[in-house]
């Protein structure tokens, strides 16, 4: 019997190949109509059951001792930071890329100066297996060790391939879209600023159920996998481990976003509860409705109610943040921070400003209520 380690590897080569493209067939099929069978359009690659996942063990500091269980924390009304609906960020982290593992310390960083922590549970899926292992793309335990320290749930997965991990983690992030809370989706290296606080308070005013984010001029997906969020609940999305683990594309950089669009954008369309936050109308995009914009128009097309019956909406960006994404890095120093205040701190922000504080509950958090406020360094900071 072929080893899984074996199997694993030649599945992964038989893939690979499958992309080829057959030159004379491709000349072919002008002139045949059974040439022009489904089948030969997609590329031939067959459903990677080596990256099927299991989350074994979920684990969190609380006032000093570590929690860990089988089942997602801090979704749990015992555990949850906020009073009403669990918040939580959920991200994905493997390998060991400065520009992620850093990240991961920046984005922290950035959410606990900017108090969202207070309210907020952040939720990272790590590669990490059940045997302790260090194979190919696993989080280091001294990573495990200052997230936790950070306040961070970490959510350990094991995949079937014993070889180790791939772009497959990108999908992890989002099997919290099956527990009942608020959930916003990540880049695990991009930092809070602002406009995301902003945006997520009027996501909140809006009682919406799926929030898009487009902060950036080039979009090109229904959902980007790293600013998105939806409330969600058991079963939203039907059987999603399921679809997930036999999602033939997951190995290439954006089949995340490509599993967005063919098993979660469909669902928000059909529930005509979509709150879209942009700055820009993208001028560059491989179709012409890449990320069904207006989404009021998009939904009235495939549900066929009336566009004066149409819920979802589309909101623009304040003007300041058309730039803010401009301004800002992930690796800013505290001399940095303080130098671009103003696209962190709430209290820069006038009523929308205000309206923020009020909405996510940061009244109490210096930072967004004077603006004379000195940033220091961290003080779970590693030196990574």
């Amino acid at each position: 019997m072929t080893s899984t380690k074996k199997l694993c590897k030649n599945w992964e080569d038989f893939n690979k190949k499958g992309l080829d493209k057959n030159l004379y067939y491709s000349i072919f099929k002008q002139f045949s109509r059974v040439a022009k069978h489904s089948i030969s359009l997609y590329d031939r690659k067959l459903p990677d059951i080596c990256t099927k996942l299991n989350v074994w063990k979920y684990e969190v500091l609380r006032d000093g001792k570590v929690i860990t269980s089988t089942e997602p924390i801090t979704t749990k009304d015992k555990y949850k930071k906020a009073k009403g609906l669990p918040q939580l960020v959920s991200c994905s982290l493997f390998g060991s890329k400065k520009i992620y593992v850093d990240g991961a310390v920046k984005m922290m960083e950035s959410m606990k100066l900017i108090g969202i922590l207070n309210e907020w549970d952040v939720r990272i899926y790590i590669a990490s297996r059940k045997d302790g292992k260090n194979v190919k793309m696993s989080t280091s335990k001294e990573m495990q060790k200052i997230l936790l320290k950070a306040g961070v749930e970490l959510a350990h997965v094991q995949t079937e391939d014993p070889n180790g991990y791939n772009l497959s983690g990108t999908f992890w992030r989002f099997l919290a879209a099956d527990e009942r809370a608020r959930i916003f989706f990540r880049d695990i290296d991009n930092i809070f600023n602002a406009c995301d606080l902003i945006s997520i308070s009027m996501w909140k005013k809006s009682k919406l159920t799926w929030f898009r984010s487009y902060p950036w001029s080039l979009n090109i997906s229904p959902l980007l996998a790293g600013a998105f969020g939806v409330i969600g609940k058991k079963d939203l999305i039907p059987n999603l481990l399921d679809k997930i683990n036999y999602y033939p594309n997951k190995k290439t950089y954006g089949d995340d976003e490509k599993f967005l669009l063919d098993v979660f954008f469909p669902e928000a369309l059909i529930s005509d509860s979509i709150f879209t936050m942009y700055n820009y109308e993208s001028a560059i995009k491989p179709h012409r409705d890449s990320n069904f914009m207006p989404t009021p128009k998009a939904v009235s097309m495939l549900t066929g109610k009336p566009m004066n019956k149409i819920r979802s909406k589309d909101v623009r960006f304040p003007v300041k943040c058309r730039t803010i994404v401009f301004q800002i890095e992930n690796d800013m120093t505290a001399e940095e921070l303080n130098k671009k205040k103003k696209s962190f701190s709430l209290a820069f922000w006038g009523e929308e400003g205000e309206k923020a504080i009020k909405s996510l509950k940061l009244g109490k958090v210096e930072f967004h209520t004077n603006e004379n406020y000195v940033i220091e360094e961290p003080d779970f900071k590693l030196d990574l």
